[in-house]
C-alpha cells in the first residue's frame, strides 16, 4: 500500500507542477478556443475588468478541461498522415474544446475574455493561477 500512496502523492504533486509549467506558457500564448468566438470577446471587453471569483473558478475547470483536450489531440494530430487528416482533427479538438469550456460554466467567448485580460492584468494572472492550482490538485486527488 505504500507504494500507492507514493505514487499518487508523486502523481498530485506532478499535475501541480505541470499546470505551474502550462500556466506560464499560458500567459504567453494563451490559447483562446475558436477563431470565431475569439472576434467576438475581443470585441466585447472593454479595457479593465472585474472577474469574480465564481467567473475565475469556472475559468480554471474550463482550462483544465482545455488543456486536457490539447494533450489528448496534440499527439494525434502530428501522427496524421495527411493535411486532409491533420485538419480534421484539429477541427474536432477545437469542438472538443469549445465543449470543454461550456461544460464548466462559461461561454467561449467569457473564456476568450478572461484569457485576453490576463495577458495585460498580473493581479488577473495571480489570481487565475491559484485557481488553476487549487483545481488541478482537487482534480488529481
Amino acid at each position: 500500500m505504500p507504494i500507492q500512496n507514493n505514487r499518487r502523492s508523486i502523481h498530485k504533486l506532478g499535475t501541480v507542477a505541470a499546470a505551474a509549467a502550462v500556466l506560464s506558457f499560458m500567459f504567453a500564448t494563451a490559447p483562446a478556443v475558436g477563431a470565431q468566438n475569439q472576434q467576438a470577446s475581443q470585441a466585447a471587453q472593454p479595457g479593465h475588468q472585474n472577474f469574480s471569483d465564481k467567473d475565475l473558478d469556472s475559468f480554471a475547470d474550463a482550462y483544465l478541461g482545455v488543456m486536457k483536450v490539447r494533450q489528448s489531440y496534440g499527439p494525434k494530430i502530428n501522427a496524421a498522415k495527411s493535411a486532409k487528416k491533420k485538419q480534421q482533427m484539429q477541427q474536432e479538438a477545437v469542438k472538443n474544446m469549445a465543449g470543454a469550456v461550456r461544460q464548466s460554466g462559461i461561454t467561449v467567448a467569457e473564456y476568450n475574455q478572461i484569457t485576453n485580460a490576463s495577458k495585460t492584468d498580473t493581479d488577473l494572472q495571480k489570481r487565475i493561477i491559484t485557481k488553476i492550482k487549487s483545481h488541478a490538485k482537487s482534480q488529481s486527488q
